[in-house]
């Protein structure tokens, strides 16, 4: 018994280890020669393109989905415009039509001069209308000024729990170098294998063309001492207008890298510090 289970507890650890470790691979390419020529694609595999693999071209407007080596298609649809039903179905309105209307579907409002309470009160004597219309007009409420909202909204601002948090200063230094570390971790999330990009642009302004043939030659430089898989390539026009792209970039990462970087991520926090600096925050509010 005990065996049988060691191999279950075995086989469960390859597994785990298994998926954890594949490799998520995404692929996507963009081809761009005129507005009305694009053609993009998209392709994502994991573990194994047999076990599962998910590409969409705009070429064939197909979704191709591989799992466990079945195959599964569908074409997408692209929907269109169709004219609300209001004003498919809606019919001129004959002059004929407006003969038969009766005088009680009519909406007759009253004059202007007239008050509208006591409009269909039968009942009511000149003697109660001018008493009632004789009542001294309420004074107007004298707005604050504007120093003085503007000093509400500031105490609103400084009692609020946010801004009693950012005005700790080692709670921000803390957190000011955790948000700085971010980014780096997010770059640690995602290896890049290929990054490809070929421009051909053309302006009418030669010297603003010649600028941006700089910047680019620059930051091909730059990316290519340090990565060998960025192939980017720049072609200047003069002679014409114009701009053909065509880019494909493909990348990979695991759900270890994932998970790891997550965690290290949530574990750097300064839980304490903000535990103290609300702490301290409540204790300052109960005196």
């Amino acid at each position: 018994m005990l065996t049988v289970f060691l191999w279950i507890l075995l086989i469960a650890l390859t597994l785990f280890l298994i998926i954890i470790a594949s490799p998520l691979r995404f692929k996507g390419r963009l081809s761009f020669h005129k507005p009305d020529d694009i053609e993009y694609e998209f392709v994502g595999s994991y573990v194994h393109p047999i076990v599962f693999r998910c590409e969409y071209s705009s070429k064939d407007e197909r979704l191709r989905a591989v799992l466990f080596g079945f195959t599964l298609k569908k074409r997408v649809k692209k929907e269109k415009k169709t004219e609300p039903a209001d004003s498919v179905n809606k019919k001129p309105v004959d002059s004929a039509d407006t003969e038969h209307v009766t005088v009680n579907e009519v909406n007759i409002k009253p004059p202007s001069d007239v008050n509208p309470k006591y409009v269909g009160n039968e009942g009511a004597t000149d003697q109660n209308i001018n008493d009632n219309d004789t009542k001294p007009a309420e004074k107007p409420k004298k707005k604050p000024s504007i120093a003085a909202r503007v000093k509400k909204l500031v105490n609103a601002i400084k009692s609020h729990t946010a801004y009693k948090l950012v005005s700790d200063e080692p709670l921000r230094k803390k957190a000011s170098k955790w948000l700085f570390r971010l980014p780096r971790r997010f770059f640690k999330l995602i290896y890049f294998d290929t990054l490809k990009l070929h421009v051909r642009t053309g302006y009418n302004d030669p010297a603003s063309l010649g600028k941006l043939y700089g910047y680019f030659t620059a930051a091909h430089s730059a990316l290519g001492l340090q990565n060998s898989f960025v192939d980017m390539r720049m072609e200047p026009v003069f002679t014409e207008k114009c701009l053909e792209i065509d880019s494909e970039i493909s990348m990979r990462t695991s759900l270890s890298v994932l998970l790891w970087n997550t965690l290290a991520v949530l574990a750097t926090f300064p839980y304490l510090r903000l535990y103290r600096a609300v702490k301290g925050k409540n204790k300052n509010k109960s005196q």
